[in-house]
């Protein structure tokens, strides 16, 4: 890793939400053309899950989340265009709750040419 690659990670942004399927199931997570990575953690009470909740995009289970603290990462780089797709965190077995986090990258980083990229962050692109 390169102190290029720092500088443009420090362009990313984040925010994470609450999820309850308690309280809204299945869990919408709306599409983001900017969204570069997607967490997803999940918390039960019970640590004999064995089957628990399901992330699925366009209709298909990506994920089972399993375990009592269970954790599953998506990225542009790892994972291709998904990332950006709709998403739903659906009840399986039990009643849970849990994070999600989403990251992107604003658009005028994302529309910016090679040379406006250089203006702007100069020693990012040599």
């Amino acid at each position: 890793m390169c102190v290029g690659d720092w500088r443009l990670g420090r362009l990313i942004r984040s925010q994470t939400f609450d999820w309850d399927t308690n309280v809204l199931s299945p869990q919408p997570i709306a599409a983001n053309p900017n969204r570069v990575g997607l967490s997803v953690s999940g918390h039960t009470l019970s640590s004999t899950v064995t089957a628990g909740h399901r992330l699925r995009s366009e209709g298909k289970v990506i994920r089972y989340l399993l375990a009592t603290t269970s954790f599953y990462h998506l990225s542009l780089w790892e994972h291709g265009d998904i990332v950006t797709k709709a998403f739903e965190i659906a009840l399986s077995t039990t009643v849970s709750a849990g994070t999600w986090t989403e990251y992107w990258l604003p658009e005028e980083v994302l529309q910016a040419g090679i040379e406006e990229f250089k203006r702007t962050y100069p020693g990012l692109i040599r």
